[in-house]
């Protein structure tokens, strides 16, 4: 079965996220959650390449992660490390966030 693949779409504080805390969550999610297979975050980056339409007063980070399944990301869901990730990110967050779950329709 092809990956499912689980975006989500954040508005938080700039003043508010303390990198490090964050990183070192994501770490623990992807020593510890089973069927977890690649999980990224990071801060959107008006300049990343010329011309990019900016987006501002819309989300300003991202998490996307990769699972082995739909039961993977069901299990990550409810990890205790997935949790606390969560938790964390919705202290600092200004607004609910945009999530969107699919299967790759790619085999990579």
């Amino acid at each position: 079965m092809p990956p499912v693949c689980h975006v989500v779409l954040l508005t938080l504080r700039e003043d508010a996220i303390d990198h490090d805390k964050a990183v070192a969550l994501i770490d623990r999610c992807l020593k510890f959650v089973p069927g977890l297979i690649e999980l990224h975050f990071g801060k959107n980056d008006a300049n990343i390449y010329d011309g990019k339409t900016e987006t501002s007063g819309g989300p300003n980070y991202a998490i996307s992660s990769r699972h082995t399944s739909g039961k993977a990301l069901g299990d990550y869901q409810a990890h205790p490390d997935h949790i606390a990730l969560a938790n964390y990110i919705v202290s600092v967050a200004t607004k609910p966030p945009q999530v969107i779950d699919f299967v790759s329709l790619s085999k990579l």
